[in-house]
């Protein structure tokens, strides 16, 4: 889904302007069509558009039955309408003491930052969901759809003893109106950060990307939708800095052809992606020009550490792991194994996890898949590979992740068959795993710790994805892997 027709000829060179140091990677792809969007607001979405602005599609509002999921569930049920703050109004001015609205917008595009973020919103709290496990405590009103959760970036981060997440819910808006809330919380119950986005019902004018959080840097985008293009305004700040210092700037946007969505951010680069078809991608120098990064090549699946660019690149027939260096525009190769493709490279500084394809059908079929690991390095002859296992079916993209001397991956055991996010020790320990549960997606990043590993659990319905629920699990209350 993400290869197709290359659009170099779609690209404008854009100037942004950012106060601080770091680098952006603006990432946009060819061809889901500003007509369709204009016609259709949310069709972006099903071309992998993913904006958190998704109140408007027709889902069924009704969850499908599962009672090995639900049970031992905090309970939701309740439409706790008083605990959800209306918060500001459209006609309500911008002298609301609690919040403050980002300027330079268009009039439909209010979005507006917590002043305080522990007092808009009642505190995240936790709540037994089996041995083992807690779960993240819905029980806010829903939307008009039946959602109380919705897609976020599933980035997290781990310091000083505790967990920080993302997750958007419902907020209650006018009539005529929707609004989401995007908030990065602490799994200590205390929010960082919140952002509210209210729009007229059925307008696709000025959607909000995915919250990219890290340690002391959190990014968005904001896509306002022009004549012609979406005009995309970056946001990159430290959470350190005054919301003043973000939330009212100055810098130019960037006219592109497509919009931002899906967001990657560490603390020194950002990635934002959308869109479909072969992914376009630029870096921001110091000046804030854009530079084109894999230019004539087939790059996807981007990760971001450090400075370095991580993705999984296809050439003539084959994948290859590699790397885009501070400075460089062409990737460089990571993994090239003899006789194998290699995709999907992974890391948190100390390790490297990536799959391995062998037997090869088509550019995008294979008899098996690897898992493989190496302690951290950039240089392919520093590389220290060893397999970790064989993959029960074989994927060419396979979902894995690194952290705290743990590499998980989702593996399917048979197609058709149950499915398992299983979890293995660099140090030797028995490998674990978590099975999914029935007619559930696991579609966003796990979110590791020394301690447990947790999911965004999500389900389809009717075309579009909904989060069922966000759950922390143990590693000592996992299963063993068979």
């Amino acid at each position: 889904m993400l290869l197709g027709a290359d659009n170099d000829a779609i690209f404008q060179r854009v100037v942004a302007r950012f106060d601080d140091r770091s680098r952006v990677l603006l990432v946009t792809h060819a061809g889901s069509g500003l007509e369709g969007l204009r016609r259709r607001p949310h069709a972006g979405v099903a071309f992998f558009v993913v904006v958190v602005w998704l109140l408007a599609c027709g889902c069924d509002p009704q969850a499908l039955p599962d009672a090995g999921f639900d049970a031992g569930r905090p309970d939701a049920g309740r439409a706790d309408a008083g605990a959800v703050d209306a918060g500001p109004r459209p006609d309500a001015g911008d002298g609301d003491p609690g919040w403050l609205r980002l300027t330079g917008l268009p009039d439909a595009c209010d979005i507006r930052v917590a002043r305080d973020p522990d007092a808009v919103l009642p505190l995240p709290r936790f709540a037994p969901c089996g041995d083992g496990c807690r779960e993240l405590v819905a029980d806010w009103s829903p939307d008009a759809h039946g959602r109380r959760l919705l897609p976020q970036s599933g980035q997290s981060f781990y310091a000083d003893g505790h967990t920080t997440f993302v997750y958007s819910r419902p907020a209650r808006a006018p009539q005529g109106f929707e609004a989401v809330d995007t908030i990065v919380a602490t799994d200590d119950g205390h929010h960082r950060l919140v952002l509210r986005a209210t729009m007229p019902v059925d307008e696709f004018t000025c959607p909000v990307t995915e919250l990219a959080i890290a340690p002391r840097i959190f990014a968005f985008a904001l896509n306002e939708l022009g004549d012609s293009t979406f005009e995309v305004w970056p946001v990159r700040a430290q959470w350190t800095d005054p919301i003043e210092s973000w939330a009212t700037p100055e810098s130019p946007r960037s006219p592109i052809s497509d919009s931002a969505g899906r967001t990657q951010t560490s603390d020194t680069a950002t990635v934002f992606e959308g869109g479909v078809g072969v992914p376009i991608y630029h870096r921001v120098d110091f000046a804030g020009l854009l530079e084109r990064v894999g230019a004539g090549e087939r790059l996807v699946n981007p990760q971001v550490f450090d400075d370095i660019l991580f993705f999984s690149r296809l050439g003539a027939t084959d994948w290859t792991a590699v790397t885009v260096f501070p400075g460089e525009t062409a990737s460089t190769e990571l993994v090239a194994p003899a006789g194998a493709g290699a995709n999907t490279p992974v890391t948190d500084g100390t390790n490297l996890a990536w799959v391995q394809l062998y037997e090869q059908e088509s550019a995008f079929s294979y008899g098996r898949t690897e898992l493989w690991t190496s302690p951290y390095a950039t240089d392919p002859s520093a590389l220290e590979p060893r397999r970790l296992s064989v993959f029960p079916t074989a994927f060419t993209n396979n979902r894995i992740g690194v952290g705290f001397g743990r590499v998980w991956a989702f593996e399917l055991d048979a197609p058709g068959g149950a499915s398992y996010v299983r979890v293995y020790s660099l140090a030797g320990d028995p490998t674990l795993q978590w099975p999914l549960p029935a007619d559930r997606l696991f579609l966003r990043p796990a979110i590791v710790t020394p301690t447990e590993i947790g999911f965004y659990i999500e389900r389809t319905v009717m075309a579009w994805s909904r989060v069922e629920a966000i759950r922390f699990y143990r590693y000592d209350s996992l299963a063993l892997a068979l």
